[in-house]
């Protein structure tokens, strides 16, 4: 706050009960100043203050990411289910190591390659106009249900397999 459009009188009246002199004006100018100096002090230390907080919520968040990323991880890889991941175009994301066993390729060969190099080619063919018609009319006959069907090796060999598809959103995926 400035006084500068005060007038610089002997004495100031305040009330008109009141006056005031120069010294009594000069000592509350210096304390509005001090006061003013404290104020910036005080916005200085809530800023770090804020800033500190937020950082430490941030690294809070990140903490809870990490170990929601890694029990989704876990819950993936663990157990005797081989697990998928893919995309709505059917290209591979993900592969969990049992994949890996019973379809006889490494987890790099697999990903960014569509789903259908593991199925025998009458499936194959089919696949893509599966998936382009769930995306289309949001209904599946497959979504929540297990089926029996043929699966195929990197070496060729089918075999019977047990396939249960489920559908989760990520972000606007």
């Amino acid at each position: 706050m400035k006084f500068s459009n005060f007038q610089q009188n002997r004495r100031k009246p305040i009330s008109k009960n009141h006056v005031i002199s120069e010294h009594e004006l000069a000592t509350l100018r210096n304390r509005i100043e001090e006061l003013e100096r404290e104020n910036q002090r005080l916005n200085v230390f809530n800023e770090n203050a804020l800033r500190e907080s937020e950082s430490r919520f941030d690294a809070r968040s990140d903490a809870a990411l990490r170990q929601s990323e890694e029990r989704f991880r876990m819950s993936f890889e663990i157990g005797v289910v081989g697990n998928i991941l893919i995309d709505d175009q059917g290209l591979i994301e993900e592969v969990n190591s049992q994949i890996e066993t019973m379809f006889g390729y490494a987890a790099d060969e697999l990903i960014g390659r569509n789903v259908k190099i593991l199925m025998p080619e009458t499936d194959a063919k089919k696949h893509n106009h599966y998936i382009a018609a769930y995306l289309k009319s949001n209904k599946s006959k497959i979504i929540g249900a297990g089926r029996e069907l043929k699966g195929r090796r990197k070496d060729g060999a089918e075999f019977p397999m047990l396939l249960g598809i489920g559908e989760m959103f990520m972000g606007d995926r």
